[in-house]
C-alpha cells in the first residue's frame, strides 16, 4: 500500500506534541499509535503490540537498558558511599569557578569515548556534584555530556559506533574502491565534520566563550537532597573513582565492551564496600536496586522510541524521504545533501543506526557512479547520525545524560536545540564548500 506523504505524519504527531507538551513519553505512544493504524487499520492494537514485542528483542534496547539499569544502580551505590561528595572535595583544588568546572567536565569526556550510553550518564552524573558547587547550570553540563557522546565515539576507529559503520561501509558499491571498510572508514575521520563543530562548540560553552542559552542557565536539577543520615563508615572518594576507573579499562581493554566494564564495575563496588563496611549486604542491595529503579522513566521512554523506529521501518519512513531529495542530489551538493537527510530522519524518529544503514548503500551508488567524494559523503553519513543522537527530543543519549544529572528530560533538550541546529547550520555549510573544493 503506497501511502505517500502519510508516512512523515507519525514522527511529526511526536515532535509537535513534544514541543508543546514538554513530555516525552505520551508523544511517542501518539505516534506508535497513529502509525499502527496507518499500517493495519482496524487492527491496529495487535499490531501496535507486536511491534512492541519487536522493539523488546532489539539489540539496541537490550544494550540500552542493561546500560541503563546497570549505571543507575552503580552510581546509587556509589552516592551511597558519599565517594562522589569526596571526589568533589578533591576535585575543587583543580576547579576554582565555572570556567574551570567547564572545562574539567570537557576534559573528562575525553576518557570516555569508548561507548555513548556511558559517557553521557557517567559524565553527567560525575560531575553535578562539582557544577553545583561552582554553579555551572545542569543544563549546561548535561549539554556538554550528551553533546560530546557519539561526536567523541566516532573518531577512534575501535568503538561500538565505529565498528556498526565499518560493517555497512562494507558493501558492493565501495567494494569497486579496492578498499577494506577499515581503511574507508578511517580515511572518512576528517570529514566527521559535524563531530569536531560539536566538540568546539562545547568547549567554547564550557569555559563561557560561547554564551548558553538562557534557558540553559536556568535552575534545572531534580534530584532531592539526602538528609544526613549517620555513617558508620569513612567516605572515601575511591569508593566512587576506582569502580568508574575500573569500568572504562574493562570496557576498553574489552574492544568496546561497554556491558562487560560495567558488570566488572558493579562487582568492585560491591566488594569495596563489603571490605569498607559501608552496610549491610541486604542495605547495599536494596541501595543498588532503588538507584536502578530512578531510570525506570527513561527507560520506558526508550521503549517507545524504539517501537516507533520498528513502525517506520514498516512505513518506508527513510526511504520516502530520500526518494523525495533525489533531485537535488549532485556530485558537488551530494556530501551536504546525505548530511541534511540523515540528519533531519535520524533528530525526528531516533533511528540513528537504522537510517545510516539505509543510506548508505543508496549515497554510495550515487557517490561512486556521479563522481562524488565518496569520503565526503561517508563523512556526511556519519555527521548526520551523530546530529540526530545529540539533538534529538527523545533519543537515547540525550535522556541518559539528562538523568544522569537529574534534570528533566524534555527541559534539557528544548534548551540544547539552538545550540544544536547552530552546529548543523555550520556543518551544511561547510559540506557544502568542501563538495564544490575537492570535487
Amino acid at each position: 500500500m503506497e501511502l505517500g506523504f502519510l508516512v512523515v505524519i507519525p514522527t511529526l504527531l511526536v515532535l509537535v506534541v513534544a514541543i508543546i507538551s514538554r513530555r516525552e513519553i505520551e508523544p511517542l505512544i501518539l505516534g506508535c499509535v497513529l502509525g499502527s493504524i496507518l499500517l493495519s487499520g482496524t487492527g491496529f492494537l495487535p499490531a501496535f503490540i507486536n511491534y512492541g514485542y519487536e522493539a523488546m528483542v532489539d539489540p539496541g534496547f537490550t544494550m540500552v537498558a542493561i546500560a541503563s539499569f546497570g549505571f543507575s544502580g552503580l552510581i546509587g551505590l556509589m552516592n551511597h558511599t558519599y565517594g562522589a561528595e569526596k571526589f568533589a572535595e578533591h576535585s575543587t583544588k583543580l576547579i576554582k569557578g565555572e570556567r574551570s568546572a567547564g572545562f574539567v567536565t570537557w576534559l573528562l569526556c575525553w576518557a570516555l569515548f569508548v561507548d555513548d550510553y556511558m559517557h553521557a550518564m557517567v559524565a553527567s552524573a560525575t560531575m553535578k556534584k562539582i557544577a553545583d558547587r561552582f554553579h555551572m547550570p545542569r543544563k549546561v553540563l548535561t549539554y556538554i555530556a550528551n553533546s560530546t557522546a557519539a561526536a567523541m565515539a566516532v573518531l577512534v576507529p575501535t568503538t561500538v559506533w565505529s565498528s556498526f559503520f565499518m560493517g555497512i561501509f562494507d558493501n558492493e558499491y565501495l567494494a569497486v574502491l579496492g578498499l577494506d571498510s577499515y581503511t574507508l572508514y578511517v580515511r572518512s575521520i576528517p570529514y566527521f565534520i559535524y563531530s569536531f563543530v560539536a566538540i568546539l562548540m562545547t568547549l567554547l560553552v564550557a569555559v563561557k566563550v560561547l554564551p548558553a542559552m538562557k534557558a540553559m542557565r536556568t535552575e534545572g536539577g531534580t534530584d532531592a537532597e539526602e538528609t544526613g543520615r549517620e555513617l558508620g563508615f569513612e567516605p572515601k572518594a575511591s569508593y566512587f573513582v576506582v569502580p568508574m576507573a575500573v569500568t572504562i579499562a574493562v570496557a576498553i581493554l574489552s574492544g568496546g565492551d561497554v556491558i562487560s566494564g560495567l558488570y566488572v564495575g558493579i562487582a568492585v563496588a560491591f566488594i569495596m564496600c563489603v571490605i569498607g563496611k559501608v552496610g549491610t549486604w541486604e542495605e547495599l542491595r536494596t541501595t543498588f536496586l532503588d538507584g536502578a529503579a530512578t531510570i525506570l522513566p527513561t527507560v520506558i521512554m526508550l521503549f517507545f522510541t524504539f517501537t516507533l523506529v520498528q513502525i517506520n521501518a514498516q512505513l518506508g519512513f527513510t526511504e520516502y524521504v530520500v526518494e523525495q531529495a533525489k533531485p537535488f542530489m549532485s556530485a558537488q551538493l551530494l556530501p551536504a545533501v546525505i548530511f541534511i537527510i540523515t540528519g533531519i530522519i535520524c533528530f525526528s524518529s531516533g533511528s540513528y543506526w537504522g537510517t545510516s544503514a539505509l543510506i548508505t548503500p543508496i549515497a554510495s551508488a550515487l557517490a561512486v557512479s556521479g563522481g562524488a567524494n565518496v569520503f565526503l559523503t561517508l563523512g556526511a553519513i556519519v555527521s548526520g547520525a551523530v546530529f540526530g543522537s545529540s539533538a534529538c527530543l527523545f533519543g537515547d543519549t540525550n535522556n541518559l545524560a539528562a538523568a544522569g544529572a537529574g534534570v528533566k528530560p524534555s527541559d534539557h533538550t528544548m534548551a540544547q536545540l539552538p545550540l544544536c541546529f547552530i552546529a548543523w547550520g555550520i556543518t551544511v555549510v561547510i559540506f557544502a564548500a568542501l563538495g564544490f573544493l575537492t570535487t
